[in-house]
């Protein structure tokens, strides 16, 4: 039977692309004898493959150019004796669904291993430029589509329009407006573009080394080339007046290629991704070009293109890398960097707050009580966290997600409500790529620590799913499974905001004493304390041997009456409330606090 070589992307001195993950984008791929098969491509930049309807891998054998259904062989693929479209592989033993192995797919992202994961220029409010750079090989004539059509989908403002400028005002609450300005200079009847000097097979993967290339280093070396070529060709073009960096820092804010045609399979650059360039320097008007998008126009649509720019505001991805926990959605269609709907949905709170820096600070729920969400869209009153009392490294943030508020809403799933999430603050800035761990996890129905469960139906409200805790069928549950100790009650119908109640004995607040709130004990604990906890004139509040008590927010014991606390026998833990590096005073002496006095280890936000 043929072979083919497995690429294995090794770009030393770079820094990692981050791509979108398709999944069954239809292609047609032509045998030598000009028989046409009609298949799909699934994956992200590191790793995509050609597959049929029924899911059976094809590989193309470089010698004799023909396509052939896929059979392992170790950890890699080679090509069956079965050509792709004429012969049936079910009839034989080859298997659906082939993947190159775990530890091919690691080394191909090990060896592209970013040196500064912030390296992020685009500032995330005010005016922003998008240059955008249309390119063709010179084996293409010219992109079919009008410049018009470009325009309506980047720039149109038009109320309800699905454009990327529309997206970014909506998703920043009016702090970002990204506004893209195309090269070549064209009529909108037309849509001029950069004719490279090489033909498409330059830039697809050949084992042989024939046209196209069959290193890492060739691969980076040709797309730089490319964008630097693209550039200089345009350069002339842009006026000296446009700001193409807005935050004052050297470099083009932010800028897009779009190349002409389809994605390519088998891990060739022809792939939507943004990167770095790296291993060139190359100047637009005196400002390095630096961050970028690449797109492929036959696949473009508003969801590549704002997931792939949020990334040049600094958002990671938030689906897995990893092949063996593909399976594994951490939140599914729930935000942009999960899912690349046409009509792309909002991006989730915690990524607005993190990445966007669009919603300033996360409250904190202090106390048990009644409380109240606007819609994610709204800007005011959008979402709430609550504390691990067993972790100081998770917690759990609530926010609303109401199809009805928005266009950009219309792609979630079909029940929308109350979403709760876990943060994991030990991967801060990593996103959800190598998990799991995951920086962001969406909390659903029969979802456990390696279960996906159902991702469609995480959102709860008041018709069939209005509690969340421990045991419900929305389970909630730490990193390593265990029990999350919060409790939600009493969600409320979808309207126009959402109600719920938050249960918990842990979380102390107000007059705590002996007989009301109080001894504080090993059992009950750990304790949570967000505000003012106060022991009233003449009572006593003891806290018991091993206890443990957890300061966040605002949180404070003052003793009017008598705080005492007796670790001589089994210590007693304070402890702040943040990282696993959190500030800790293990009380093993006796401790009496009275008069006044305020216990508290200081905290920020």
């Amino acid at each position: 039977s043929a072979s083919m070589a497995i690429l294995l992307v090794a770009i030393f001195c770079g820094s990692i692309p981050q791509a979108a993950f398709l999944t069954n984008v239809p292609i047609t791929l032509v045998q030598p004898d000009g028989y046409t098969v009609a298949c799909f491509i699934t994956g992200d930049e590191f790793y995509h493959r050609v597959h049929d309807a029924n899911n059976y891998t094809i590989v193309k054998d470089h010698k004799s150019g023909y396509f052939f259904y896929a059979q392992a062989s170790g950890e890699s693929l080679v090509a069956s004796n079965l050509i792709a479209g004429r012969d049936n592989p079910a009839d034989y033993s080859i298997q659906p669904g082939l993947v190159i192995s775990e530890e091919q797919y690691l080394a191909r992202r090990q060896l592209l291993l970013i040196p500064d994961k912030n390296a992020v220029n685009a500032p995330t409010t005010g005016s922003v430029v998008a240059v955008t750079i249309f390119i063709r090989f010179s084996d293409d004539t010219e992109f079919p589509r009008p410049r018009s059509f470009y325009e309506d989908m980047f720039n149109d403002q038009t109320m309800a329009q699905n454009s990327q400028i529309n997206y970014y005002k909506e998703v920043s609450y009016g702090q970002l407006e990204l506004t893209a300005h195309f090269f070549p200079v064209s009529d909108a009847s037309v849509n001029l573009s950069y004719q490279d000097q090489y033909p498409r097979a330059y830039y697809q993967y050949d084992s042989l080394g024939t046209v196209g290339y069959s290193t890492a280093e060739e691969r980076m070396f040709r797309e730089h080339t490319l964008l630097n070529n693209a550039v200089a060709a345009i350069e002339s073009e842009v006026p000296g007046g446009l700001n193409i960096d807005a935050d004052g820092d050297g470099l083009v804010d932010a800028i897009n290629f779009i190349i002409r045609g389809d994605p390519d399979g088998w891990g060739s650059l022809l792939w939507p991704h943004r990167w770095v360039l790296i291993s060139q320097e190359v100047f637009l008007n005196g400002y390095r070009v630096f961050d970028y998008t690449f797109h492929l126009d036959n696949r473009l649509n508003n969801g590549v293109i704002c997931h792939e720019m949020f990334h040049v505001f600094g958002a990671p991805d938030l689906y897995h890398y990893n092949s063996a926990y593909k399976y594994l959605q951490p939140i599914g269609p729930w935000g942009l960097m999960g899912n690349q709907a046409n009509f792309p949905a909002h991006m989730g709170g915690y990524m607005k707050y993190r990445y966007g820096k669009w919603i300033d600070s996360i409250p904190w729920i202090t106390r048990p009580g009644s409380y109240q969400l606007n819609p994610l869209t709204d800007s005011l009153g959008n979402l709430f966290r609550i504390p691990s009392p067993f972790s100081g490294s998770e917690y759990f943030v609530l926010e609303f997600r109401n199809k009805a508020t928005s266009v950009f809403e219309l792609s979630l799933p079909m029940f929308d409500g109350l979403l709760v999430y876990r943060i994991n603050s030990e991967l801060d800035g990593l996103g959800n790529s190598n998990g799991p761990p995951d920086e962001v996890y969406i909390y659903r129905a029969y979802g456990d620590v390696l279960l996906d469960g159902y991702v469609d139906l995480a959102a709860l409200d008041a018709s069939g799913r209005a509690n969340f805790n421990d045991t419900t069928n929305n389970r909630c549950f730490m990193l390593d499974g265990s029990l999350c100790g919060i409790a939600i009650e009493n969600i409320g119908p979808i309207e126009d905001v959402m109600t719920f109640d938050v249960v918990s004995d842990r979380l102390l607040f107000g007059s705590v004493y002996d007989g009301n709130g109080g001894p504080l004990t090993v059992d009950g604990g750990p304790y949570l304390i967000g505000e003012e906890v106060l022991v009233p004139n003449g009572q006593t509040l003891t806290i018991e041997p091993g206890t443990k008590i957890v300061f966040y927010a605002h949180g404070v014991i003052t003793a009017n009456g008598l705080l005492t606390a007796d670790g001589t026998i089994v210590p007693i833990e304070f402890k702040e409330y943040g990282t696993e590096l959190i500030t800790k005073m293990r009380l093993s002496r006796k401790l009496n606090i009275q008069n006044g006095a305020s216990l508290r280890i200081p905290t920020g936000d």
